[in-house]
């Protein structure tokens, strides 16, 4: 699991691999007690753990710093991070929550380098249930996520105002949902990987509307301007023929890669 997708591939890392210390061929070379039941450990590959042991792996609680940085305290079991517990990445990323098999997994907060932050449940390291994902560009998602992408029913909310309501699949908007301009133009019906496709109804902030089966850039076999990357819905004309029609889009970064 990468902190963030700007992160070069190199420097990502599997959670669980960080979470379970890389086997050593020698003995520690150090061991000392630091308080009642917990030691001190530097490990030949550069990583130190501190905390308590059963047998000769960490179990309780204690923490564990990496020879590059990242670094995990909280409660462990048979040498694996269960139970509550924080990890850090050396970029400043970090996530707060349960893990379970040395994964992240239930309930849990992660906070991304530029800001982006999730806050719902989780599963083997992947946003995985309800949650909601604040991103940095001030845009808000409350709803459900299947392996880090929304899916099922799900609410966008746009920092400009626009609002979207309804099903999701494989992170874009797919399926049957609502979409309010700040404006008060409104488009209701049915979708596909993000644009209107098949049936549905768009109502502009004067009444008129305009329904039928939506294609790329048609309804009703009537011209209708469609533009993803621009919101200029201000047009006051009544003559619904002539309206441009703006479907802004949502924050890629799932589908970018985290």
């Amino acid at each position: 699991l990468s902190e963030h997708h700007h992160q070069d591939d190199s420097n990502n890392k599997d959670i669980e691999l960080l979470l379970e210390p890389p086997p050593c061929r020698r003995q520690p070379r150090m061991a000392r007690r630091v308080s009642p039941g917990a030691v001190e450990k530097a490990l030949p590959c550069g990583d130190i753990y501190s905390g308590s042991l059963s047998g000769n792996v960490p179990h309780g609680t204690g923490k564990y710093l990496w020879s590059d940085g990242c670094m995990y305290e909280g409660e462990w079991k048979k040498g694996k991070a269960c139970g509550k517990g924080r990890f850090s990445w050396p970029t400043g990323a970090t996530y707060e929550g349960e893990f379970a098999a040395g994964r992240m997994q239930g309930h849990g907060t992660f906070v991304g380098v530029d800001g982006d932050t999730y806050r719902g449940a989780w599963l083997s390291d992947r946003k995985h249930g309800f949650g909601e994902k604040r991103y940095a560009n001030g845009d808000v998602y409350e709803g459900f996520w299947r392996c880090n992408l929304q899916e099922g029913e799900g609410r966008y909310t746009w920092r400009n105002g626009n609002e979207y309501v309804g099903e999701w699949k494989n992170g874009a908007i797919s399926g049957n949902g609502v979409l309010v301009w700040k404006n008060g133009n409104r488009y209701e019906g049915c979708w596909e990987n993000g644009v209107p496709k098949g049936r549905g109804v768009f109502t502009w902030r004067d009444g008129n509307t305009s329904s039928g089966n939506w294609g790329k850039e048609f309804v009703n076999e009537k011209r209708v301007s469609v533009d993803e990357c621009s919101n200029n819905n201000n047009n006051n004309n009544s003559n619904s023929n002539n309206k441009s029609v703006s479907f802004p889009r949502i924050c890629i970064w799932e589908l970018d890669g985290e």
